[in-house]
């Protein structure tokens, strides 16, 4: 419904784009922090799933909305929490502390990493016979 929504308020020619955290972790600290806030065992909050959609799942969207011309593009995150930060980060999210405690001396060590960011953009195409200014 947002998606289609989107398409109906764009102009012909305009682009819509939208960013989430990927739900692939490319590394063990993005794997660590992904569970840390999607399992019962962990999260005093947990959701049925990760909150990011997949790639694919937001390419079908755009395309049954109407959108051509989509990309999708992953960009590294790279921020990684590391010492006493990490425990406020677990906090901030919701994570118990049995989470640091079952994964101290790897929290420590490692730390936690955002998971990557996804680009995802479609464009609405021009009607025919219309040009864009």
């Amino acid at each position: 419904m947002f998606l289609s929504e989107c398409y109906r308020v764009l102009r012909p020619g305009g682009i819509t784009i939208h960013s989430f955290l990927s739900p692939t972790p490319r590394n063990s600290r993005q794997k660590l922090l992904i569970e840390a806030d999607t399992d019962p065992i962990w999260t005093k909050t947990p959701p049925k799933e990760w909150f990011s959609p997949k790639p694919t799942h937001v390419v079908s969207k755009l395309t049954r909305a109407g959108f051509r011309d989509i990309h999708v593009e992953r960009m590294k995150s790279n921020l990684i929490i590391r010492a006493e930060a990490v425990k406020a980060f677990l906090h901030s999210w919701d994570v118990r502390s049995a989470f640091w405690k079952a994964h101290e001396a790897e929290l420590a060590r490692e730390g936690l990493e955002l998971p990557d960011w996804v680009v995802v953009s479609g464009r609405k195409l021009q009607r025919t016979g219309h040009t864009a200014r």
